[in-house]
């Protein structure tokens, strides 16, 4: 069993309201983005993480509960991000050819503010 990544996107109609696409103590983890497994990759991308402030937390939908505010990861960890310009960027450097949710994941993030907080979940 490997390591998987999900993204964990601001709305776009979050950049009007609480600035660059983030809320300051939540975000719901609706607008997500899954990268295909790749442990290079991977380990670049933990080069950019930054953490969140504390007692950030993630809504996320539980089928038993309803939405639930998980205050760290489900390994217990705090939330921590990468700023969208420089994790496109980093993405770029790799050969993407046979990883084509990875490429979309990529060319969208190109596409958002660079300073955009992307919530990175490791699964």
């Amino acid at each position: 069993m490997g390591l998987d990544l999900r993204l964990i996107l601001p709305w776009p109609e979050a950049d009007a309201k609480a600035g660059v696409g983030w809320y300051a103590t939540e975000i719901m983890a609706c607008n997500t983005l899954y990268l295909e497994r790749d442990s290079d990759l991977f380990a670049a991308i933990s080069t950019l993480e930054q953490p969140l402030p504390a007692g950030f937390r993630v809504l996320d939908w539980d089928d038993d509960t309803g939405f639930v505010k998980n205050p760290a990861t489900k390994y217990g960890d705090p939330w921590t991000y990468a700023e969208a310009g420089p994790l496109a960027a980093l993405m770029g450097e790799y050969d993407l050819k046979y990883h084509t949710m990875t490429r979309a994941a990529a060319a969208y993030l190109r596409e958002l503010d660079p300073t955009a907080r992307i919530v990175l979940d490791w699964r």
